[in-house]
């Protein structure tokens, strides 16, 4: 078993402290782009969600609004504009590359948030 990431975008406004995905990508377990999403990384593209912000999902059990990941940890986004400081792109997998350039082609400022289970 190994950690997981789940990305989750919304072309919906946030409304009474909610976030309704409308995206939800599963990245493939490449540490080369997973790291880049650590709150540990240089340079730091994340940052926490904004207070009482929760994000709308869905799992097994139906809809599910969080602002932790499953495991506790607080949620955390970036943004297409912060993405941009992505480097050798073309050094991961084909399907990560393919999640990037969705997430990139997004408007400027649009919260990608980031999931881990």
């Amino acid at each position: 078993m190994g950690i997981d990431l789940k990305i989750l975008a919304s072309n919906f406004r946030e409304r009474r402290g909610e976030l309704l995905s409308t995206a939800s990508l599963r990245a493939d377990r490449d540490p080369r782009l997973l790291s880049v999403f650590s709150t540990e990384a240089a340079p730091c593209i994340v940052q926490p969600l904004p207070e009482g912000l929760k994000v709308g999902h869905y799992e097994d059990g139906g809809l599910r609004f969080d602002d932790k990941d499953r495991y506790g940890r607080p949620l955390t986004f970036t943004t297409p504009d912060e993405l941009k400081a992505l480097r050798d792109i073309e050094e991961i997998n084909e399907w990560n590359r393919a999640i990037v350039a969705f997430l990139l082609a997004l408007p400027a400022d649009t919260k990608i948030i980031l999931y881990w289970c």
